[in-house]
């Protein structure tokens, strides 16, 4: 049975709690152009699995990660500017999370025990969507990508 708080959530992921209109964008009549797209984006390096340093692993399970109440003014996490590791991230709600690190960004080695997706296989600060019960393994690289 769900309480309050989990089908406030199952509403927003189902997009029926988008009541409010933050922007409007209007176009004018004739457009001029400001550049060109390009045609193909920068190439990444993979990251080695032989230099990641350390494993972490996370849960996330209702309003916890690792039964910890999520709280944005704690940091349960440091990471050594420039060390690469290997984080696991479980997903063990019923309903599908993402996971979003702040002020880092990371590859997805798999998202359960296939490689990710094209879109993911780059530098990413969220993780893709876990669906319940599904498990994610990133290599992290706390600092952001120069280029």
């Amino acid at each position: 049975m769900l309480d309050l708080l989990d089908l406030l959530d199952l509403l927003d992921l189902l997009d029926l709690l988008d009541l409010l209109d933050l922007l409007e964008l209007r176009a004018a009549a004739t457009l001029s152009s400001i550049g060109s797209t390009p045609t193909a984006l920068a190439s990444i390096e993979p990251l080695q699995k032989a230099d990641a340093s350390t494993d972490r692993s996370f849960t996330l399970n209702g309003y916890t990660i690792n039964n910890r109440l999520m709280d944005m003014t704690r940091i349960d996490e440091t990471v050594e500017a420039g060390a690469t590791g290997v984080w696991t991230i479980d997903n063990a709600m019923p309903l599908p999370h993402n996971f979003h690190v702040h002020a880092m960004q990371f590859q997805v080695l798999r998202v359960g025990s296939e490689p990710p997706s094209v879109p993911v296989r780059q530098w990413i600060s969220s993780a893709p969507c876990l669906w319940a019960g599904s498990r994610s393994r990133s290599w992290n690289w706390p600092t952001l990508a120069s280029s």
